[in-house]
């Protein structure tokens, strides 16, 4: 287990396979003498043992069990033949316990990496920062977020941005952290990227938030301060107690008000990255020049 320190917050963090974390995660790696407020442990094993608590409640093949200190989630396979994978949580969130059991096989990799970037995310929100399913960019110093659903063309987007800017980064492809840093919305990368895993442990100003969508011609909408939300809540972590609930509405509530949205209707080749690039700077240089 190393110490890590990711969007400000430390953690320690054992992990069991390396696909996804071995040249991955370093970058973010700090002193063992930090003393870390999170500790997120995952390993490998079919020997479950099912938690004495009380189990308060149970959907489709998941089963909650909770008491005052600690929550358990067990995951059991379709036919409830065995189980698949169990969540062991301090209520704090001061310890995370992954178990994963090897019947996931070729996939065992990727279902570590889910789970332990839903185990942080958790901790994230719990700390002040929003989990964006976006794809994020840094140009001129400021991160731009493509935002969508799964396969929508964040990723393309992105690079088409990367290709046509030398100076043009990826910070994470997949879910950057949105936060307020010296009275500031900064977005940070964490090791948590999607499969490119493209990411860096960087904190960016945050310049613009995008929503993307597939088009046939490249048209941009504008939102109003309802329409931004309800395409934030949509594409953001939702998380299941009271307390994070309203930790992400005020966060949600301050990007509104302070972050240019809108939405991209996208075409599927590089004329949309000339659509928003003037967007963003020509018409800005304009309006500044008035």
């Amino acid at each position: 287990m190393a110490n890590y320190e990711i969007a400000g917050i430390k953690i320690a963090f054992d992990y069991s396979q390396d696909e996804f974390f071995k040249g991955n995660i370093e970058k973010y790696q700090i002193s063992a003498d930090q003393i870390p407020m999170y500790h997120i442990n995952s390993f490998i094993s079919d020997q479950f043992d099912i938690p004495t608590i009380p189990l308060v409640l149970t959907y489709q093949t998941r089963y909650l069990y909770e008491s005052e200190s600690e929550s358990v989630l067990i995951v059991y396979d379709d036919t409830f033949q065995f189980i698949k994978q169990k969540q062991t949580k301090r209520k704090d969130l001061s310890k995370i316990i992954i178990q994963l059991n090897p019947s996931y096989l070729n996939r065992i990799a990727e279902m570590e990496y889910i789970a332990t970037g839903m185990a942080f995310f958790e901790i994230a929100l719990h700390e002040k920062r929003l989990p964006l399913h976006a794809s994020a960019i840094v140009y001129h110093h400021e991160a731009i977020l493509f935002s969508a659903p799964s396969k929508t063309g964040k990723s393309t987007q992105a690079n088409f941005w990367i290709n046509a800017l030398p100076e043009a980064y990826i910070l994470n492809d997949d879910k950057p952290l949105i936060w307020v840093k010296a009275e500031k919305l900064v977005v940070s990368g964490t090791p948590w990227a999607g499969k490119t895993i493209k990411n860096d442990n960087q904190d960016v100003s945050l310049k613009t938030i995008v929503f993307l969508s597939q088009g046939i011609d490249n048209k941009i909408n504008s939102f109003n301060k309802k329409e931004k939300l309800m395409k934030l809540l949509q594409n953001t972590y939702r998380p299941g107690n009271i307390e994070s609930v309203d930790i992400l509405m005020d966060l949600l509530q301050q990007i509104v008000n302070q972050v240019p949205m809108f939405g991209f209707e996208a075409k599927n080749d590089p004329s949309a990255f000339a659509t928003i690039y003037h967007k963003l700077y020509m018409e800005e240089s304009y309006e500044n020049q008035k």
